[in-house]
């Protein structure tokens, strides 16, 4: 997590066309715009091109940006708008290097990895079937760390509106990984 008056501070030389500020800003957020990207697009080469055209658009837009706001919620925004105009144009699809991070604890025992690594597989299926918008709520908000207002800032919704879609999300997770078993 990065200090707010740290960003804050960025913001305001970025807004007034400080380039320094913006690749310190740049190099801060660049990755965690990417592995949303990717984990929404599941395409190393969508994700860096669009990456680059969040932070293009980003830096084009810097007089728009309000101090009042969280200009890591912006950026989300723009990519998130990038991301599913994308996405429009293929078919969406899930794809986490890092699934077994999350769900593998398993040590050296050969039958819990394998489990683990099914499990993973089968949360990627249940994720790329909830509906567009409760998918992009579920992965800013379990796999990028974004808090409920940070998440309704970038996907313009309200507050409830994220809490009802991660409630969706997180039942209908629940209910199909209950059913396989």
């Amino acid at each position: 997590m990065h200090d707010k008056q740290d960003i804050a501070g960025l913001i305001l030389l970025i807004k007034k066309g400080d380039q320094d500020a913006f690749k310190t800003f740049f190099t801060l957020f660049y990755g965690d715009i990417y592995r949303f990207l990717f984990k929404y697009l599941s395409n190393n080469s969508d994700a860096e091109d669009i990456c680059q055209e969040t932070f293009i658009k980003f830096w084009q837009q810097r007089q728009n940006i309000d101090n009042s706001s969280y200009p890591r919620a912006y950026l989300y925004k723009i990519a998130k708008n990038l991301a599913f105009n994308c996405s429009t144009r293929k078919p969406p699809s899930v794809s986490y290097d890092n699934d077994l991070k999350i769900v593998s604890l398993a040590g050296k025992d050969p039958q819990l990895e394998y489990d683990n690594k099914n499990l993973a597989e089968e949360c990627r299926k249940i994720i790329n079937d909830l509906p567009e918008r409760c998918r992009m709520t579920f992965i800013l908000s379990r796999y990028e760390g974004l808090d409920y207002s940070e998440i309704a800032e970038t996907m313009d919704v309200s507050l409830q509106t994220v809490k009802n879609q991660m409630s969706k999300a997180i039942n209908y997770l629940k209910e199909k990984l209950l059913t396989k078993n």
